[in-house]
């Protein structure tokens, strides 16, 4: 155990030292760097709820559950994450007292976090496994859970030398996760303190849908025309789009990149220099391409989309095909979804296509512009979705009943 354990120091050490040096010529680690070297955590003398996420796609996850103890529960709520890409979105979060970054994990760190945040329970999203602030909340017997865990056979969990990670999950004190294949894994390896409750994304992004919204920029641009909306697009996927506007003259096209700092709306507008910006108060009825400047509304908009196109499936995996399929509208992405359950799901029930060769692109595309096509494909996406909602109920039913909260 003791040299599992000065292994993970090493890396842990490792991480951050790299992250570090990184830091002056990359912003996302100086942001790392700078968020964790001038914050405080103030104690806390009540108890509070702790939910901690990698990034904005656990949060969301972690949300339904959040906005639940909100309104229901009267502890402070504590937010922290480990990415820049969450911190910075979500350091105003109205809902939580206080958004931190996670410190490092070390013994020390972890004794005085969490003495500070006092938490009366504390929640990981999905692949949060951080093994000193866990081994804390042991210590000091601290109901804490895995909320929508997804496991595979690769994983250190089910290795005979992943003792770490195994001490790390049997010491949860549930894990709710969100598949039949994870449970079944788990009770497998003898980690019997779980349960399936499904994705709470499906919950967040039902209610996300719901939400009351109008744009009048948005309408103004579209100008009752076929429109592709392109959501956390990466410059992969911008170069096909850039190819979809040579070909399909009377397609308008919406694009939300992953990013949105200075440098990638500048190459968003090499990309596509006839381009608008949704920040701009010009006229934008004559473009056919329009770029979105600012964060927070993605998800609101493919409710505006005849085709979506979700970014990332050329680079390191897929984004939230939810947030899309959740309206009833046909999807497109790349082939790296392997990490993404939904997405194989919905390339397998013919809701969504994938973008694999050149050809094949165009004629993607093109079948997806067909009427019929792409309403029996949309009415697919939005049925799946449906069908999963309830993670956040099952999660809350067993928490109540087991009073743990």
């Amino acid at each position: 155990m003791w040299i599992s354990k000065l292994i993970y120091r090493i890396f842990i050490g490792l991480y951050h030292g790299i992250i570090a040096l990184a830091s002056p010529f990359n912003e996302k680690a100086r942001l790392f760097v700078q968020g964790r070297s001038t914050q405080t955590i103030k104690p806390f003398t009540e108890k509070t709820l702790w939910f901690h996420c990698a990034s904005l796609g656990e949060f969301e996850q972690a949300r339904p559950l959040i906005e639940w103890c909100y309104k229901e529960l009267d502890y402070p709520i504590v937010l922290t994450f480990f990415s820049p890409s969450g911190y910075e979105y979500k350091a105003n979060f109205p809902l939580a007292k206080a958004v931190y970054y996670l410190p490092k994990d070390t013994p020390r760190n972890a004794f005085n976090t969490i003495k500070a945040i006092n938490p009366q329970a504390a929640f990981f999203i999905k692949y949060e496994f951080w093994f000193y602030h866990l081994s804390e909340l042991r210590k000091q017997n601290i109901a804490h859970f895995l909320v929508a865990g997804i496991f595979r056979k690769s994983q250190l969990f089910f290795k005979s030398y992943g003792v770490l990670h195994q001490k790390m999950l049997k010491g949860f004190s549930h894990c709710f996760v969100q598949d039949d294949m994870s449970l079944q894994l788990l009770r497998e390896h003898n980690f019997i303190n779980s349960s399936l409750a499904r994705d709470t994304r499906f919950d967040a992004v039902i209610k996300r849908s719901e939400t009351a919204f109008s744009d009048e920029i948005i309408v103004e641009f579209i100008n009752g025309q076929k429109t592709l909306i392109v959501g956390s697009s990466w410059p992969k996927d911008e170069t096909i789009v850039a190819e979809f506007t040579k070909h399909f003259k009377d397609l308008k096209i919406i694009i939300a990149p992953h990013d949105v700092n200075e440098s990638r709306i500048k190459q968003l507008l090499k990309t596509f220099p006839k381009a608008v910006l949704y920040s701009n108060g010009i006229d934008k009825r004559a473009a056919q391409v329009l770029i979105i400047d600012r964060i927070g509304i993605l998800s609101l908009l493919y409710r505006y989309g005849d085709i979506c196109y979700i970014g990332g499936g050329f680079d390191k995996s897929v984004h939230n095909v939810l947030e899309a399929g959740v309206y009833g509208k046909p999807l497109l992405y790349g082939p790296n979804h392997s990490k993404s359950k939904e997405a194989k799901d919905l390339i397998a029930l013919n809701a969504a296509l994938e973008l694999s060769s050149k050809s094949g692109k165009q004629k993607s595309l093109v079948l997806l512009m067909n009427e019929d096509f792409a309403k029996e494909a949309g009415q697919i996406a939005a049925q799946y979705v449906k069908k999963r909602a309830g993670g956040t109920e099952t999660i809350i039913r067993y928490l109540l009943e087991k009073r743990f909260i």
